[in-house]
């Protein structure tokens, strides 16, 4: 799922976290994370290892190449495909992106992903209501 949208000027992608975002990016992508998910990514193995049931959103500034916005989608009963149940988790960006929609977009998207994508029959959400 990469989207490319205009948002107050600027151009954004929201694509899944790749393993080059944590090699070249690590400190901004680890800064905008929760402390469950920042303990999940330090690991490698651990990362691929859960790439089915944690799926990692992050919103990119494409003029600047600066993540500015991360989330975490958990598709739970993954491997069975009957019963998936997806919660979005955390969706978390910066401060100077705040207050344009874009969590609002993040969301809309995220939902569209679970529901459809991924064919999830419950959609659970965890996440602040100031976006």
């Amino acid at each position: 799922m990469n989207s490319i949208f205009l948002l107050a000027g600027k151009t954004l992608c929201m694509r899944r976290l790749k393993h080059t975002d944590l090699q070249y990016s690590y400190y901004e992508v680890m800064s905008l994370l929760s402390e469950v998910d920042r303990t999940i990514l330090r690991s490698r193995e651990i990362f691929d290892n859960l790439e089915n049931e944690y799926v990692y959103f992050v919103v990119e500034d494409l003029h600047t190449h600066m993540i500015i916005s991360t989330c975490t989608v958990i598709i739970t009963n993954a491997r069975t495909k009957l019963s998936q149940i997806a919660c979005i988790e955390h969706i978390i960006i910066r401060k100077d992106y705040q207050n344009i929609g874009l969590g609002d977009i993040m969301f809309q998207r995220l939902k569209y992903y679970c529901l459809n994508t991924k064919r999830c029959l419950r959609l659970q959400i965890n996440c602040n209501s100031e976006l």
